[in-house]
């Protein structure tokens, strides 16, 4: 027969809890490990906000074959350090005609803003489609807002 009163005081009598070195140890790889993911989400996002802007132009840039398809080439001049151009080409995509199938080619909600801040993502007219302009590039366009705060309801 096994005696339970010498099984219950043996596992009373071993440690309880963690020592001081296993704590800082756990803590420290802890750390280490918190470390590592921040970098990887960190570049997980910028790459994201580089795939949402490159659609908001190829939307746009999709918008500007529709249009010359029903209608005509848009032949607009570029300016890059002003959005007026920008500006043109999107009030003619947003335009609803009736006699166009398709139309508007870029919902007329979207009411963005222009920009020449080389910390944001921008959109610019390059007199026949629009390019994408990343951080750190000089030049003025529409500016890529990844909250939609630039959509009307």
């Amino acid at each position: 027969m096994i005696d339970r009163t010498k099984l219950q005081r043996g596992a009373a009598s071993g440690r309880a809890g963690y020592s001081l070195v296993e704590m800082i140890v756990t803590v420290a790889v802890i750390g280490v490990m918190t470390g590592i993911m921040i970098q990887v989400f960190s570049n997980v996002k910028e790459g994201a906000s580089e795939v949402i802007a490159t659609e908001v132009m190829e939307t746009v840039n999709l918008g500007v074959k529709k249009f010359a398809q029903g209608n005509f080439k848009i032949e607009t001049p570029a300016d890059a350090d002003e959005a007026t151009d920008e500006a043109t080409v999107l009030g003619l995509l947003q335009t609803r005609d009736n006699t166009v199938p398709g139309t508007p080619f870029v919902d007329p909600r979207w009411n963005p803003v222009a920009s020449s801040s080389n910390e944001d993502y921008r959109i610019q007219w390059a007199g026949e489609i629009f390019v994408l302009l990343t951080p750190g590039t000089e030049g003025s366009g529409i500016k890529v807002d990844f909250q939609a705060r630039d959509y009307n309801q």
